[in-house]
């Protein structure tokens, strides 16, 4: 009787953990809205709303690192869809390591740029509270990417291209604002003119509710993830 009960304690706690093994598979990211506050209260977004952004952000590619400081306009709406209109990049950007490009730069370099605008992105809700913006191309377009330009080692000019089909960065909110994350993580992108192959992304951009945008006659005060 005490090896069946055992036997049976035993099935128990592995179909106990099956079950938190499967939970764990099926966990998946699912569309998330965005929130306005207006009226004195949060609201879930349901019409476009112009966003502005700004950040300081490093992009790398094999042993070459530059810093840039940009700004960005673009909206967010209905069902967690936003978009990214513009990027503006303060030129020259900051080189902080270098393999291919020479130190120092001369006037005006490295500098960088968005490439493929507009972009596309969807803002997502995992089951555990995480929160995510997703890029990707927008409808027609090619994949979101940045590129340097630099002059190299043997003095001449050298631009790296970088894109990825889809980068995702992590969401977490402020008081009246938003910032996305760029992380070293998952799928590099893929570059191309570069020392390397491969390309990252890495800081943080914060989202603010553009001046003067209103919902039903109401001042929108701030925005956030929902």
């Amino acid at each position: 009787m005490n090896r069946l009960r055992i036997l049976g304690l035993a099935l128990v706690a592995v179909f106990a953990m099956s079950a938190v093994v499967a939970s764990a598979a099926s966990a998946a990211w699912v569309a998330s809205p965005w929130e306005a506050f207006y009226s004195g209260s949060w609201h879930v977004v349901t019409t476009t709303i112009k966003v502005t952004s700004a950040g300081t952000l490093k992009l790398k590619n094999g042993g070459d690192e530059v810093e840039c400081e940009g700004t960005n306009k673009g909206t967010i709406g209905a069902g967690g869809i936003d978009e990214v209109l513009t990027v503006t990049v303060k030129n020259p950007c900051k080189l902080i390591a270098n393999s291919g490009c020479k130190s120092p730069q001369p006037s005006g370099f490295p500098k960088a740029a968005a490439i493929h605008l507009p972009w596309k992105t969807q803002l997502e809700d995992e089951t555990n509270g995480e929160k995510r913006d997703k890029i990707t191309a927008h409808t027609g377009g090619e994949a979101p990417g940045w590129s340097v330009e630099c002059e190299n080692i043997l003095k001449g000019k050298s631009k790296v291209e970088c894109t990825a089909a889809e980068e995702l960065t992590k969401v977490t909110n402020e008081s009246m604002s938003f910032l996305t994350t760029f992380a070293p993580t998952g799928e590099p992108a893929s570059c191309k003119g570069g020392i390397s192959s491969k390309g990252a992304v890495i800081g943080p951009v914060k989202f603010s509710v553009e001046a003067g945008q209103e919902i039903g006659g109401e001042k929108v005060e701030g925005v956030r993830a929902g």
